[in-house]
C-alpha cells in the first residue's frame, strides 16, 4: 500500500519570525486559510473552525470567569483559553492520543479524562469538558480547532496567543484594570510559564495536577493551585499547602440550581493527615486572590442527575459526608 503524502506544511510560509510581524487581521486569515493543512496535521477529528477569520480567538471565558465579587477581583479583566482532551480530538486508533506530546492532560491514558497523574480508573465522569456549558457540541468543537492549531502549526499558535494576550491587557489598561490569563482551562500543558515572563503586567493563573510544577521556581506574575485527587496525590498536596502554596478540591456535591446558595463549607479539610483552612472555589475562579495555605473546595458541576455519585466513586470528587 502507497503510503499517503503528509499534508504541506503550513509553516513553509514563514516561521515564528515572519509571523510575528503579521496584524491580527493578516495572521488570523492565513490561519483560516490554512485550517484544513492544519488539522490534517494535528490529527485531531471533529474540529468546528468559525466561518470568518474575524471570529479566530484562543482565549475566551465562561460564567465563573466574568464573575465579579467585589473586594476580590473587581480590578481585574479575565481571559480563559479551552483545549480540548486527546480522546475528544483524537481518533481512538490514531495512535497519537497516548503520545506524550500529543495530549493536553497530564500522563493521559485512553478513556480516561480524569487528567489525573496515574489514571487507575478509565472513567470520563468528572473531566470538566463534559459538564455544565463545557458539553455542548459546539463548545467541543470549539476546543477542538485550538487543539488542532496548538498541534498542527504551533508557531501560528503561540503569534496569535500573543497578540490576543496584548491586546487584552491593553483593554485592561484602558478600563483601569489588569488583565489575568489562566492558559490551562480544560489541559494540563503549563505553556503559561514560558510565556508569562513575556508579559509581566499580565498576571497568569493556572490550575495543575503535575507535582513538580509546584516544586519548580516559576514566574513571579503565574499563580498555580495544586488539584487534589482525593487519595493517590495527598503527599504533593500537602507539602505545597505547607509552603503557603493553594490547593483544590471537588466535593461530591452537586452544584446548586438556579438562584440556590450554595452549601456551607466544612471548618476545615483534611489532606494528608491535617486539617487546612478552606474557601469557596466557586464564587470565583480568581485563584490568584487565594489567601496562602487554603484548599478551595468546589461543588461538582455536572448535567446528569447522579453524577456526583459516580465521580466520587472514581476518585474525581472527594467524599465529605
Amino acid at each position: 500500500m502507497t503510503k499517503a503524502k503528509r499534508p504541506a506544511s503550513p509553516a513553509l510560509l514563514g516561521g515564528t519570525n515572519y509571523l510575528g510581524k503579521l496584524s491580527h487581521a493578516a495572521l488570523r486569515k492565513l490561519i483560516h486559510e490554512h485550517r484544513a493543512d492544519i488539522e490534517a496535521r494535528s490529527g485531531t477529528v471533529g474540529a468546528i473552525w468559525p466561518r470568518n477569520p474575524s471570529s479566530l480567538s484562543l482565549l475566551g471565558s465562561s460564567t465563573k470567569v466574568e464573575k465579579v465579587v467585589d473586594g476580590v477581583n473587581e480590578g481585574y479583566l479575565m481571559a480563559v483559553q479551552y483545549l480540548a482532551p486527546a480522546d475528544e480530538a483524537f481518533p481512538e486508533d490514531s495512535g497519537r492520543s497516548t503520545c506524550p506530546f500529543a495530549t493536553t492532560c497530564w500522563k493521559f491514558k485512553p478513556g480516561n479524562r480524569r487528567a489525573s497523574m496515574e489514571g487507575e480508573n478509565p472513567s470520563t465522569t468528572g473531566c470538566l469538558v463534559i459538564s455544565g456549558q463545557m458539553a455542548i457540541p459546539r463548545n467541543m468543537g470549539t476546543r477542538i480547532w485550538k487543539t488542532s492549531l496548538y498541534f498542527g502549526w504551533p508557531d501560528a499558535y503561540r503569534a496569535l496567543l500573543r497578540l490576543e494576550i496584548a491586546a487584552l491587557e491593553k483593554k485592561a489598561a484602558r478600563d483601569g484594570k489588569r488583565a489575568a490569563v489562566r492558559l490551562d482551562g480544560t489541559s494540563d500543558l503549563g505553556y503559561a510559564s514560558r510565556i508569562a515572563p513575556e508579559f509581566p503586567g499580565v498576571q497568569f493563573w493556572d490550575y495543575t495536577k503535575v507535582p513538580a510544577r509546584t516544586r519548580s521556581k516559576k514566574p513571579e506574575n503565574l499563580h498555580i493551585t495544586f488539584s487534589y485527587d482525593g487519595s493517590y496525590n495527598g503527599a504533593d498536596a500537602a507539602d505545597y499547602l505547607s509552603r503557603g502554596g493553594n490547593v483544590s478540591a471537588v466535593l461530591n456535591i452537586a452544584a446548586p440550581k438556579g438562584n440556590a446558595s450554595y452549601p456551607e463549607l466544612p471548618e476545615g479539610f483534611e489532606i494528608g493527615g491535617e486539617y487546612w483552612p478552606v474557601i469557596s472555589g466557586d464564587e470565583t475562579d480568581a485563584r490568584f486572590t487565594d489567601p496562602e495555605g487554603t484548599v478551595n473546595l468546589l461543588t461538582f458541576k455536572q448535567k446528569t442527575k447522579g453524577g456526583e455519585v459516580l465521580a466520587w466513586e472514581n476518585g474525581f470528587a472527594n467524599n465529605i459526608n
